[in-house]
């Protein structure tokens, strides 16, 4: 080798004729492990003493990856604890049933060269197969490790029902109709207890006057409540308390005494509810406002939008017509051509000289106050003081 070549490894000690050689080196796991004893001040190793580290460690390691896998279902574990869980497991136990009723495992029969189509397909369905397996099992690996990271004091329970499947309750276990659903109170009948209910825990029947079986409804409540040992509002939640007591606290303190009226939940409800009477109500209500002609479209609000060409129609400001008023002008003139026919002219003789004469006293009176006004409002006998005083 050339001393002066340029190519060296400071971590492992070493020198390259090349730079390719070099470049391959620093691929190595010897020159990584040279590498993390660099960091931690320790002297490298030759390539020698590192193959022998590995071979003694290997076959340990080999045997504990081996103790920590589990065959019939294909996973690996890190750990003791977890692999002792898995083990456990209702999976687990569901596992190793389907494997001994389909027995040993069949080697797959050799390929002939003329199945080339065939095999490619076998073989990409094989690798989809295999990172959708990869990608459970990781993530099934993740929740066992998360879970049972302090597993000593944690229970596990093997009798959760899985997501997805129907949960059998037995009608015997459910409480009473006339018991109320979040506390030991039993009435006398549904009424009293819905009363009880109402009063005491604020709990009612969403849409009653839809309701077209409530004794139906509250049944299935208080199955729900009784044997399932659930909530009545909670949707996400499928397993069930520990007992009835705890089911009740937890509904008591959380204020879950109430049915939840969302979409999603309100199907679970359906068979105990009908809303046709509401649709066609509605749909009569849309029937009836509608007037639709073409050329005037009515909002919900009751506001309406006109065509664009209209526009000149719609920017008129017409005066009101007042009916009444011209209705009792067109009354009065009718009264007038009777009196005139009959000859009536108001007043006559003495009658309109006294007339005459009081509204000349009312002239008069009225011309005296608005000179008494003027005059006061003119001060022309007031006295102003003496020149330069202002």
């Amino acid at each position: 080798l050339q001393m002066n070549s340029g190519f060296t490894c400071i971590a492992c000690r070493m020198i390259f004729a090349s730079n390719e050689l070099q470049k391959a080196h620093y691929q190595t796991d010897w020159h990584r492990y040279n590498l993390k004893r660099q960091t931690v001040g320790m002297a490298p190793i030759s390539l020698e003493e590192y193959d022998t580290k590995v071979a003694v460690f290997k076959p340990a390691a080999d045997a504990e990856s081996s103790s920590l896998f589990c065959t019939p279902c294909s996973k690996s574990f890190s750990s003791q604890n977890t692999y002792d869980n898995h083990c456990k497991s209702k999976k687990h136990v569901e596992e190793v049933n389907r494997t001994k009723k389909k027995g040993p495992h069949q080697p797959r029969k050799k390929k002939t060269a003329g199945s080339v189509v065939g095999e490619e397909k076998d073989e990409k369905m094989e690798v989809e197969d295999k990172k959708e397996k990869e990608d459970e099992v990781k993530a099934e690996d993740v929740n066992e490790e998360m879970e049972d990271s302090d597993s000593e004091s944690w229970h596990t329970d093997n009798g959760e029902e899985e997501e997805g499947e129907d949960i059998d309750l037995n009608e015997t276990e459910a409480l009473p109709i006339s018991c109320c659903l979040f506390c030991h109170k039993e009435s006398s009948s549904l009424e009293s207890s819905l009363d009880h209910m109402k009063t005491r825990h604020d709990f009612s029947i969403p849409d009653k006057q839809f309701c077209i079986d409530e004794e139906g409804l509250m049944e299935y409540l208080c199955l729900k409540v009784g044997a399932g040992r659930m909530c009545v509002f909670c949707p996400e939640r499928r397993a069930g308390f520990p007992s009835i007591d705890a089911v009740q606290q937890h509904m008591v303190a959380k204020q879950h005494c109430r049915i939840d009226r969302s979409a999603e939940a309100m199907i679970e409800l359906a068979d105990y509810y009908d809303y046709e009477a509401l649709a066609e109500d509605i749909e009569s209500k849309t029937s009836g406002n509608s007037d639709d002609d073409g050329w005037t479209l009515v909002l919900p609000s009751g506001s309406k939008i006109g065509h664009r060409s209209l526009l000149r129609f719609y920017r008129q400001h017409l005066k009101g017509v007042d009916y009444d008023g011209k209705r009792g002008r067109l009354a009065i003139e009718k009264a007038k051509g009777i009196y005139s026919a009959l000859a009536w002219t108001g007043c006559s003789g003495s009658v309109a000289h006294r007339v005459a004469k009081d509204l000349q006293f009312v002239a008069r009176v009225r011309r005296r106050f608005e000179l008494r006004v003027g005059v006061r409002s003119n001060k022309l006998f007031k006295s102003q003081g003496r020149y330069g005083d202002n």
